[in-house]
Parts: structure tokens; sequence; C-alpha cells
């Protein structure tokens, strides 16, 4: 089973030239993550973010706003790939497991996204979301919470 937040994958570009796609920065297995950006100011919207942090050197290979008009191709079990405005990103997951739970959080971000800027939640809401939501010590700073799936 995956380990809740822990989803491997190797970060993948498109190739425009050869109609390909290529490791991003040299390849290597990434974790990956969908991140709620939550704001200080009143009444703004959170963001979500796609998150890639390749295991080796703790490089970020992927970072990137999720937008409402996103679209997401699931190719097979295990490659998934996205366009947001002109710019497309691949992931070649180390399961199907994972694949299905990175795919999970996508599609609640981007639901979320079309709906517009709910009003605040409570914890008790969001921790009943099917989201675990847990601040990394990392992203304090960015007030930024990690959103994993079961």
């Amino acid at each position: 089973a995956a380990t809740p937040g822990l989803l491997r994958a190797v970060v993948m570009t498109r190739d425009d030239s050869s109609g390909g796609w290529l490791p991003l920065g040299g390849g290597g297995l990434s974790c990956v993550t969908v991140f709620k950006v939550i704001h200080q100011e009143e009444n703004s919207c959170a963001d979500f973010l796609i998150h890639g942090e390749r295991l080796r050197d703790k490089t970020v290979v992927l970072e990137c706003t999720l937008k409402k008009d996103l679209i997401y191709n699931k190719v097979t079990p295990t490659f998934h790939h996205w366009k947001i405005d002109d710019k497309k990103f691949g992931l070649t997951f180390q399961s199907p497991a994972d694949a299905r739970a990175f795919d999970r959080g996508i599609r609640r971000a981007v639901e979320d996204i079309s709906q517009g800027c709910p009003p605040l939640h409570s914890d008790a809401e969001v921790a009943e979301d099917g989201f675990q939501v847990s601040v990394l010590a990392l992203y304090q700073s960015h007030n930024l919470e990690q959103m994993t799936v079961d």
C-alpha cells in the first residue's frame, strides 16, 4: 500500500520536437504532493500546488499551480500527464496505487477550485473531507498545508 503523502514518481516533461516525454531535470524518483496554500488575507481563495521533490538530492523538480481548466489525462495506470496554459507535465508512478491516490488529490483540488472561494472551514470540517491535513515544517513559513490521500 502507498504510504499516505509519499507518492513516488518520475517527473516528465513533453518534448514537442520529438513528440515524446523526457525525465525532467535529469530524472530520478521524486516525492510528489498536492498542496493547499492558505493565504492570510481574508476572503482570498486558497491555491493548490503540485510539488515534486527529487528524493536523492531534495531538488524541487516540479512546482505548478493548479487551475480550473486543467486538462488531466490518465494514459496508463502508472503514467498521467496534464496541461496548464502551454506547459505539459507528466508523472511516471511507482505503482498504480500511487497514481490513483495522486489522481484523487488532483480531482479534489480541481473540485475545490471550480466551486470558487468557499467560506472558511472550521478545522473539524477540513478533517472530514478525505484529506489528511498536516502542516509540513519545511513549508510553515508559506502557510502550506500538505494534503495526502489515504
